[in-house]
């Protein structure tokens, strides 16, 4: 069974559907306190490099696992059953994550 952590890069498969139709990288963002749940959330990664505010950069290195710079895209949020979660690829540094997790407050409205 697969046990993601907040914070990691993992390969989510593809299943031809609205969602994702190739394997794709996406950042984890459930609490670790949830890592029983059949259930994890996370935000989809891409390498579109179009500027937003709910777009996080993210550089290609090994601590990443990534090929090619991407962005976490905050605006996209799923939440999939975990045997959909492949491969770890990597993880982002707490500076980036920072930056999600002040990203994903203002687009969901829980600021101030």
């Amino acid at each position: 069974m697969v046990e993601p952590k907040r914070g990691e890069l993992w390969t989510l498969a593809g299943g031809g559907g609205a969602l994702t139709t190739k394997p794709r990288p996406v950042l984890v963002i459930t609490s670790d306190v949830f890592s029983d749940f059949d259930f994890v959330t996370v935000l989809l990664v891409t390498t579109d490099q179009t500027a937003a505010f709910t777009r996080i950069p993210i550089q290609a290195s090994k601590q990443t696992g990534l090929i090619q710079p991407s962005m976490i895209q905050v605006d996209k949020i799923v939440t999939v059953h975990r045997r959909n979660l492949r491969q770890r690829c990597g993880y982002v540094t707490p500076t980036v994550l920072a930056k999600v997790r002040e990203a994903a407050t203002a687009y969901l409205g829980f600021v101030g």
